[in-house]
């Protein structure tokens, strides 16, 4: 697997559907995704992201507020 995945699945966690689902059909290491369905995400525990805010809390504000994507449980958190 990609070594970037392989670090969360040694930590203990697990794949969630999403990431199965559209892995299994390409080589590439991510696939867009549009953020009109949230409930997609829903097993989805932990997002790794980055932005180019340099205050991280900020970063993690905007997506709380966001209208779709802060409806994912992993953001709410």
């Amino acid at each position: 697997g990609d070594p970037r995945a392989d670090i969360l699945e040694k930590a203990g966690m697990g794949v969630p559907d999403i990431v199965k689902k559209y892995s299994g059909n390409t080589d590439s290491f991510y696939k867009e995704v549009s953020s009109d369905k949230p409930e997609m995400f829903s097993d989805v525990d932990l997002i790794v992201t980055y932005g180019p805010q340099d205050d991280p809390t900020s970063l993690v504000a905007d997506m709380q507020k966001h209208p779709l994507v802060g409806r994912i449980p992993a953001v709410k958190a």
